[in-house]
């Protein structure tokens, strides 16, 4: 069994916004006075190598490209930019019989950045970056957002869902159970892919 952490978005932003706390709501109003900007993204090579120097900085394995672009155009792509740089971007997919958005992957620029103030600011601008995403989500129907799996805690990982559990998140557990059919096509399918 793994876990994951989900908001309700079926009332729209405004009211993830109102269930949020005091503190989590003054950094998305700064985030919003300091100016960055979310936007729907159509580079992939750009995703692919922000991606890949995000997962350098936490040794993460590489993002194979040919692998992304089987994906691609089935992914909803965003990208937080600060002052004409990526920020934050994320790769997610919206499930229509579920309307469920889930998250894929999410990378930033945060181990790059050495000074407090600019981290701080990063930090909000990537809280902001979540609430766009399921800004959009909720106005494209989903009723969830999904955050995506989480095995065995780690220190930093506790880390990162305290930054997610600043919106109003449900933990929930799931089984990662794959019937062997499945599990036999999808390797055939991934190595087709590398093939």
């Amino acid at each position: 069994m793994k876990r994951k952490l989900e908001v309700d978005i079926s009332a729209g932003g405004e009211a993830v916004v109102a269930a949020m706390g005091q503190d989590a709501r003054y950094k998305l109003r700064r985030a919003q006075r300091e100016g960055g900007q979310t936007i729907r993204d159509a580079d992939m090579e750009g995703f692919l190598g922000f991606y890949n120097e995000f997962a350098t900085a936490k040794n993460l394995p590489q993002m194979d490209g040919s692998h992304l672009g089987v994906y691609w155009q089935h992914l909803i792509v965003t990208t937080m930019w600060i002052d004409n740089e990526r920020a934050s971007s994320h790769a997610w997919v919206i499930s229509p019989e579920e309307k469920k958005a889930s998250l894929l992957w999410a990378s930033s620029c945060f181990r790059q950045i050495s000074g407090s103030q600019e981290r701080n600011r990063l930090s909000r601008a990537h809280l902001l970056h979540y609430l766009d995403d399921m800004t959009t989500a909720a106005e494209a129907g989903c009723t969830t957002y999904d955050f995506g799996y989480f095995g065995q805690l780690s220190e930093e990982m506790e880390a990162v869902n305290r930054f997610k559990s600043q919106f109003p998140c449900t933990s929930v557990e799931v089984s990662t159970y794959t019937s062997l059919p499945l599990y036999v096509w999808t390797k055939l399918r991934r190595h087709a892919v590398q093939s």
